[in-house]
């Protein structure tokens, strides 16, 4: 981490508005192709995540289609603009390869949370892996 990322926040930069982060992911499994994801903020992460319940209980039925409306929220084109609406949702739950659904979901449920691994981890990991012979 670098000296800049320790630098204590003011309330004032806590409560600015951040920049969109953006992420070009694939090629998907199935269809090939990039996708543009954009990140959420917690209002719009936290809308979707409130989608599933009902009187503060889970509705099984509201499970179904939540990995695409995930997908619908987080596909953007070049502009930032939605590539999908939530109109689309029934159509991706009839023809996508789920594969592909899997993917994207994965993708942008990790970039949302910043789940992405540093890439020291990912060097440390792969140094000295034995191959198969």
């Amino acid at each position: 981490m670098s000296d800049e990322n320790k630098t204590l926040l003011s309330r004032d930069e806590l409560l600015a508005e951040t920049k969109r982060r953006y992420v070009v992911v694939g090629p998907l499994p199935v269809r090939g192709g990039m996708v543009r994801l954009q990140s959420l903020t917690e209002q719009e992460a936290s809308t979707y995540d409130a989608a599933k319940f009902v009187k503060g209980e889970i509705v099984p039925a509201r499970l179904l289609d939540m990995n695409c409306r995930f997908i619908v929220a987080c596909a953007v084109d070049q502009a930032g603009n939605r590539l999908l609406s939530p109109s689309d949702v029934p159509v991706m739950m009839a023809k996508w390869d789920r594969a592909d659904i899997e993917y994207l979901y994965g993708e942008a449920r990790n970039h949302v949370t910043a789940k992405q691994r540093p890439i020291e981890d990912l060097e440390k990991n792969s140094a000295g892996t034995p191959v198969a012979g």
